[in-house]
């Protein structure tokens, strides 16, 4: 799963617990605009409550967002879990001497690509061990936490 809108339907849906998580096309008028009479947009929405019908908030976007990412480690973390990310830099490139404004015949990094790895594990205190251990890794540090969220929990269904 790439990321984007289905991944982050499938993180509100599985890992934050929104219902009724659908695509809404809702009708804007922003005052204090030039723009008169508002516009047509589609978004992707959840009821927050079942008290007021109607009612939809935004999904955030929780795979691209780094703000929206952290908030599904912190719902892991108050479950119990143990969520680690860690970047690693790979394809270094490097400037070789003498290059233009050089000042010393030291190498300069010019560009780092990077990857990311998440674990969410769980502790098992009764066995004294960790059981329920998942590593995932991606481009950016908010796919990566949202396959490994999603990883997780399908691997824990099945336990």
């Amino acid at each position: 799963m790439k990321p984007g809108r289905e991944l982050d339907r499938s993180i509100a849906e599985s890992v934050m617990g929104f219902k009724n998580v659908h695509e809404n096309d809702s009708y804007i008028d922003e005052p204090g605009t030039e723009f008169i009479g508002g516009m047509y947009i589609s978004a992707l929405v959840y009821q927050p409550c079942d008290d007021i019908p109607g009612y939809f908030l935004e999904v955030p976007k929780y795979s691209t967002d780094m703000d929206a990412s952290w908030e599904v480690v912190e719902v892991l973390k108050n479950k119990g879990f143990t969520v680690d990310l860690s970047a690693y830099p790979i394809d270094r490139e490097w400037l070789e001497p003498p290059y233009e404004g050089a000042k010393s015949k030291e190498w300069v990094l010019k560009r780092t690509n990077i990857f990311y790895q998440c674990r969410i594990s769980e502790y098992d205190a009764s066995c004294g061990g960790w059981i329920h251990v998942i590593d995932q890794s991606g481009d950016t540090p908010s796919y990566t936490i949202c396959l490994a969220a999603l990883s997780f929990l399908d691997y824990k269904a099945l336990d």
